[in-house]
């Protein structure tokens, strides 16, 4: 036999009263919540027990501070918490010592930072200040020391390249073709300039002129509002 710990979103997010359904015809722990984005919202499923495990996303809820809000809502009705994070690498540091603030932290967590990589696909190295990262019996020791508590090596900086300024990295081409699905409108057409970058002028949704540029692997969002002419 099975011994599950607990069952996570069995319904859509935005599913309010079948979760609650489920979560009353099951026996199992009910998890849930990474994808919202409201406290009323979390109100709602803490009040009605429609999970027993609560996942604020570190990223898509709005930081530690909004997250650490869930955890006492959920404390105060005698509810554990889970935190989610939506991205990986050092966002997990985050998690860490959110979670370690959490009297109500539940039992497992997820942690995927001992092999961080970056945009390219290079293993990012970093150590802790005070002591190892290693897993012991699938125990980790929370980072101590001034800020996140852990040094990524200096050369390893010194290596990586300058992003333009406002600038943000879409992770693969994928991510590229999503974004472009998703615009609005384009102010021309794809171009390829002389150092071979693929570039394509157009407005995000809010209808900010924005460049998509494709350099090698990587790809560049950079907001032009600025830079681009001839466009209202």
């Amino acid at each position: 036999m099975f011994k599950y710990y607990f069952y996570e979103e069995p319904v859509p997010w935005d599913w309010y009263e079948e979760q609650k359904q489920v979560a009353d015809g099951l026996k199992i722990k009910m998890a849930g919540g990474e994808e919202e984005f409201g406290l009323h919202a979390y109100r709602w499923l803490i009040a009605n027990d429609a999970f027993d495990i609560l996942q604020p996303d570190v990223f898509y809820f709005g930081g530690m501070i909004r997250s650490m809000k869930v955890a006492r809502m959920a404390q105060a009705i005698g509810k554990t918490i889970v935190p989610h994070l939506s991205e990986g690498g050092l966002g997990y540091l985050y998690l860490f010592h959110l979670t370690s603030a959490c009297a109500n932290a539940d039992r497992f967590h997820e942690f995927k930072m001992f092999e961080t990589k970056d945009a390219n696909g290079t293993i990012i190295p970093i150590q802790r200040k005070t002591e190892p990262f290693k897993s012991v019996e699938g125990v980790i020791k929370v980072p101590t020391g001034s800020g996140l508590g852990i040094v990524i090596d200096p050369d390893y900086i010194k290596r990586r390249n300058i992003v333009p300024k406002s600038g943000w990295r879409l992770r693969n081409e994928r991510a590229l073709s999503q974004w472009i699905n998703f615009t609005i409108a384009n102010i021309g057409k794809t171009r390829t300039e002389s150092n071979g970058d693929i570039v394509i002028d157009q407005y995000d949704p809010f209808k900010v002129p924005i460049r998509l540029i494709k350099r090698k692997k990587t790809i560049l969002l950079v907001s032009t509002s600025d830079k681009i002419q001839g466009t209202q």
